[in-house]
């Protein structure tokens, strides 16, 4: 579900203008969504980010991976638009701190409580920002398989297809063992949904893009961030 995940990682991404990375940076508007605004730090926190959860520096970030980012960001405004509550799917708290458990675990250098301050900081985070978005990222992603899931039904001679067509091929190739098509009917079915989900997913967001009011203003992409790296990504 490789588009979900791109898509829903940009969701815990986002900060707000007031929360600034270490440094001075000059905010201005760089797009909008239906007049919703997305600052130059709202972008420059979405790399840096991003950048910690890919094991990165922020310097190491082409202008097209940051025009990519930038992308997320407006299409994550228009789904979250889509909920116009704001409790909706929200996410629970055992999941919320599963997901920090698991990013923190990626990090070896992290294992102390002062050494992951410490590495938050060098990204121009800190634990409560890091929650925050990880709740937004997890509720964005429950949004999305609520509104998804029901359209992304699979037929049984599609699972079939798929287990004799694909499945079984590989496993023969790599010289595992074979199951019976009813051993993994359920994780073949959801291998499909997702590759169904993603369709629907980027079909969903280019409808959204087509109708909605979408102004970009950016037209540097470099922006501030590879000036603050030095200073604030040390990566791995």
């Amino acid at each position: 579900m490789r588009t979900l995940v791109k898509f829903v990682l940009i969701a815990w991404l986002t900060l707000a203008a007031s929360e600034s990375l270490a440094g001075e940076l000059v905010d201005r508007l760089v797009a909008s969504v239906e007049n919703v605004p997305i600052l130059q730090s709202d972008w420059e926190h979405a790399v840096a980010l991003e950048a910690l959860e890919q094991g990165r520096t922020v310097a190491s970030y082409t202008n097209e991976e940051r025009r990519a980012v930038l992308d997320r960001l407006v299409d994550q405004k228009l789904v979250r638009l889509q909920m116009g509550d704001e409790n909706i799917a929200t996410a629970e708290e055992k999941d919320i701190a599963k997901q920090l458990g698991k990013i923190r675990a990626s990090y070896p250098e992290g294992k102390t409580d002062e050494d992951w301050q410490r590495l938050l900081t060098r990204y121009g985070a800190d634990e409560a920002m890091l929650r925050r978005k990880v709740a937004q990222q997890l509720q964005v992603m429950r949004f999305v398989d609520l509104r998804l899931r029901p359209e992304s039904r699979v037929a049984r001679e599609d699972v079939e297809a798929y287990y004799s067509g694909t499945l079984i091929p590989e496993i023969r190739q790599r010289g595992g063992k074979e199951e019976s098509l009813a051993q993994v009917y359920p994780q073949v079915e959801e291998i499909l949904r997702q590759q169904r989900m993603d369709t629907l997913l980027n079909n969903w967001i280019q409808e959204l893009r087509d109708h909605s009011d979408i102004q970009w203003l950016a037209a540097d992409v470099s922006g501030a961030a590879a000036d603050v790296s030095a200073a604030n990504a040390g990566g791995r």
